[in-house]
């Protein structure tokens, strides 16, 4: 049975309500967007900066399991920064195989509106948000950007059919050619961030020297293993964080593990398979980011990407052996002789004026006319 309005509603989290309806419809332009709380009606009003209103809402796929955190948070920040209402979608819900396919069979409807749209993909498969009913019709202006873009089979044809957006952007500049060669629309890139701005760090945090978060290679993988050889090396380790029962619970947890760390444990996936990563290509994700919005240095294997070697500043980051964790363990303690309440500051000055989301949303709006 389809959950009622209602129902749906009361699952969004209460500081979200206000600036949301369940479901992209009644969250549109134009549509009823007041709904009853504690027998009061809220009002979802855009915010005005410098005295203009902003007209860019943000809608953000929800893919279910655990992991997607950073990618909630940024759809957050992007709402709040751009001004507009954050629309939160079920994966499930989207327009997918033979239907979605016949929805992209005829141009798209002609925008009554001049309201503008940013859809966060954490796949291309989800930027089938703009086929659902009369999402395309209430804006004048549509992009979108694909977190997980190098999967070049994972361009939806809702992507490659002209209309339907009209600006795409990628996390990584290996990933532009690709895209740039199947859509209509300009493609840029618009690197993995972090919320620097957020980051509540001090150097009197750092208590751990060395912090896993995420996948390993095969030697790294055992927390127990590593510890006891960390101690044997005089090097204090903390292993994985724990998960929370919700994705905001699981960022909470992660964050606390980056403010206490001095280094974070970090390999490419060119060392840390897992099932759910490209087989050949190697990526940015947001343990290299996160742990520079707090001041970490990075430890391991750093991706092998033109954007990493762009946006990873190498004075963080240290190579670890991905094969001996006691030959890594004595690389980390060359590192941590030089990390110092100096170099603290300096990484995250990088990170403030490199990685912080709000630069990358400043592009998009400015991409997009939005003042």
């Amino acid at each position: 049975m389809r959950p009622s309005r209602a129902k749906r509603a009361g699952a969004l989290p209460a500081s979200a309500q206000p600036c949301l309806t369940p479901g992209i419809r009644a969250a549109l332009p134009g549509a009823r967007a007041a709904r009853m709380q504690n027998g009061h009606a809220l009002a979802c009003t855009p915010r005005k900066f410098a005295g203009k209103l902003q007209v860019m809402d943000v809608a953000v796929i929800l893919p279910g399991g655990r992991g997607w955190g950073p990618v909630l948070k940024l759809a957050e920040i992007a709402a709040e920064h751009l001004g507009g209402r954050l629309i939160k979608i079920p994966a499930e819900s989207l327009p997918a195989g033979r239907l979605g396919k016949l929805a992209t069979l005829l141009p798209p409807p002609r925008p009554r509106g001049e309201q503008k749209l940013l859809v966060i993909a954490s796949i291309g498969d989800h930027l089938n948000a703009v086929l659902r009913s009369g999402v395309r019709r209430h804006y004048s202006y549509v992009a979108g950007w694909v977190i997980d873009s190098f999967w070049e089979a994972r361009i939806p044809r809702v992507a490659r059919s002209r209309g339907w957006y009209d600006h795409l952007y990628v996390t990584d500049q290996q990933d532009l050619d690709m895209w740039a060669a199947a859509v209509p629309c300009p493609v840029g890139v618009l690197p993995w961030g972090a919320d620097v701005a957020g980051a509540q760090v001090s150097w009197a945090d750092k208590q751990v020297e060395l912090q896993r978060v995420g996948r390993q290679p095969q030697v790294w993988d055992d927390d127990d293993a590593v510890a006891a050889a960390a101690a044997n090396a005089g090097v204090s380790f903390a292993g994985r964080p724990p998960f929370g029962d919700t994705d905001e619970a699981n960022q909470a947890f992660v964050e606390t593990a980056y403010r206490q760390a001095k280094a974070v444990l970090a390999f490419g996936t060119r060392t840390a398979r897992a099932k759910y990563n490209h087989p050949t290509k190697d990526y940015v994700t947001a343990r290299w980011t996160d742990s520079l919005a707090y001041g970490c240095l990075v430890a391991g294997q750093v991706p092998d990407t033109p954007t990493a070697r762009e946006i990873l500043p190498s004075f963080a980051l240290v190579q670890l052996s991905d094969t001996d964790v006691a030959q890594g363990l004595e690389q980390l303690k060359a590192a941590l002789t030089q990390y110092d309440e100096e170099k603290f500051t300096a990484i995250r000055t990088w990170a403030r004026e490199h990685l912080d989301w709000r630069s990358r949303l400043d592009q998009i709006a400015a991409d997009a006319a939005v003042n």
